[in-house]
């Protein structure tokens, strides 16, 4: 009788212990979906850099608080509030995922082209591009800048022609990245 007692104690100990691990892990489980989401989402495009770095920091927030409340013993209250801020988080990402403002759109390229050149003038003045590199690719960036230009005249830049110049500016920061390297190690 004393096993049988013994044993369906342990049973419901584990059940109630298991119970009671079921908010944390189901909030560890959202928490694991959205930073695949977020990383995705960089993967892909559908977010901006400035994007997901906005809703990396805010779900790195929600995951110290919630280490800390586990780690004081979380409580129902504090579950509800931390399920509250994923739902909030998640609807977040969603929209910005869906904006349509990737970084295909017309209004990254901007962005990128201007980034691009601050490269290339940092690299000449630093040394680590030689005159002749600095020449070649600030011609293929007029070149790109020109292209993009042209598109824009019309008022309807075509996605075809987003991709296109979206791979030009591509191709252009590696060589811009290559050159610089190439230089820097032959110091």
């Amino acid at each position: 009788m004393k096993k049988i007692v013994a044993t369906v104690t342990i049973c419901l100990l584990l059940v109630a212990a298991s119970a009671w691990a079921g908010p944390a892990d189901q909030i560890r489980g959202r928490m694991d979906s959205l930073q695949h989401r977020i990383d995705e989402g960089t993967r892909t495009g559908t977010l901006t850099g400035q994007e997901a770095k906005r809703v990396q920091n805010q779900l790195n927030s929600i995951r110290r608080g919630f280490d800390s409340s586990v780690r004081n013993g979380l409580s129902d209250r504090e579950a509800k509030h931390f399920n509250q801020r994923l739902d909030t988080l998640s609807k977040e990402v969603s929209k910005e995922r869906h904006d349509r403002e990737d970084t295909r759109s017309a209004g990254r390229i901007d962005h990128r082209i201007s980034d691009l050149q601050k490269k290339i003038d940092e690299g000449s003045r630093r040394g680590s591009l030689t005159p002749v590199e600095t020449q070649n690719l600030q011609k293929r960036l007029d070149g790109i800048r020109g292209h993009y230009e042209r598109a824009q005249q019309d008022g309807n830049l075509k996605d075809e022609e987003i991709r296109s110049i979206q791979g030009k500016l591509d191709s252009l920061a590696k060589s811009i990245t290559k050159e610089r390297q190439d230089r820097e190690r032959s110091r």
